[in-house]
């Protein structure tokens, strides 16, 4: 659910319930530490406990959400390269205060996880912009794949060891590989496998 959205509701009370707000959530996670990165507006930061529902919680033929319990904090700041990932991943720099997401906990219908189980560290974090140039140079092929599944054209905002984050319009969809690829080498073999499938 977190590698497959990165738009979700966050829901913010204070701890004796008498006040509750939510918000749509335009988030990107940061794959050196696994935490997620977003802008939020400063009345619901004030509050005291946030829940981030991942899609949503009451999307269209959605049964369930991915529910996480999570610490929001603008420290550690929140550098120019995530800004500039988030404006890559989602088209646009939303107001509001930029914050760090510590997952404490998550539940998914009756399973219980720990914030660590859900940390989602990318192994491909330092080759990830060379990874994305790459598949984004290959546009005829991209572009193949892209209407193929989506029916429309894309750019690649993210690899990771599972598959590819591609941007169509004003949403992030995802392409997955068919294995895990842990090393450079092994995810620019699974793109271009991928890709020639496609073309195939």
């Amino acid at each position: 659910m977190l590698r497959r959205y990165r738009l979700g509701r966050l829901v913010a009370a204070h701890a004796d319930r008498i006040e509750t707000r939510a918000e749509g959530a335009h988030f990107i996670i940061d794959g050196t530490s696994g935490r997620l990165v977003m802008a939020v507006t400063r009345v619901l930061l004030e509050l005291d406990e946030h829940t981030l529902y991942v899609p949503d919680e009451c999307l269209p033929g959605q049964d369930e959400a991915l529910e996480l319990i999570v610490e929001l904090s603008h420290e550690p700041h929140v550098s120019e390269e995530l800004r500039d990932r988030h404006l890559a991943y989602h088209g646009h720099m939303r107001g509001g205060v930029w914050v760090c997401g510590e997952i404490v906990s998550g539940r998914f219908g009756d399973e219980l996880f720990d914030g660590e189980d859900l940390r989602l560290v990318n192994e491909l974090a330092e080759c990830e912009a060379r990874l994305c140039r790459a598949c984004n140079g290959k546009a005829a092929e991209l572009s193949t794949i892209c209407h193929q599944r989506f029916g429309a054209s894309g750019t690649v905002v993210g690899v990771d060891p599972f598959g590819l984050d591609v941007r169509v319009g004003s949403h992030v969809r995802r392409i997955e590989f068919d294995g895990r690829a842990d090393s450079e080498a092994a995810a620019m073999a699974a793109i271009e496998q991928l890709l020639r499938g496609e073309r195939a």
